[in-house]
């Protein structure tokens, strides 16, 4: 699902960790993943399309296990570029938590966020 999200070649199994999500008839609605980047940062990449504002809640559960899993590594930090493409991205990673590093990805700003700060 990232490569065709993102149009990119996909990090190696080993250097990510995440879930896809699925409704009930198992039609994908999204991904959340973390990949542990060379340089050690951790960045979160997301993509759950118009399924969003579908189902919030669930989408949400799914990304919790997700952050759960890194908590529970003692991972502290992690970053995001937040696409300006995208209604309502920016709401979504401030509602998270995310403050913006001064940084810029090609899609847009970077933010990071402190798990522990997180309401997720």
């Amino acid at each position: 699902m990232m490569a065709v999200a993102y149009d990119r070649t996909v990090p190696d199994f080993n250097k990510v960790l995440g879930r896809s999500m699925v409704d009930d008839r198992f039609i994908p609605l999204g991904f959340a993943l973390a990949y542990f980047e060379p340089s050690g940062l951790v960045s979160i990449h997301a993509h759950f399309g118009q399924w969003f504002r579908k189902y919030p809640k669930d989408i949400l559960r799914g990304l919790k296990h997700t952050i759960d899993e890194l908590r529970d590594m003692g991972i502290k930090d992690v970053y995001t570029a937040v696409d300006i493409g995208i209604d309502g991205a920016f709401t979504l990673v401030e509602w998270l938590g995310g403050v913006p590093t001064g940084d810029q990805h090609e899609i847009g700003p970077i933010y990071k966020m402190a798990l522990k700060d997180m309401k997720i």
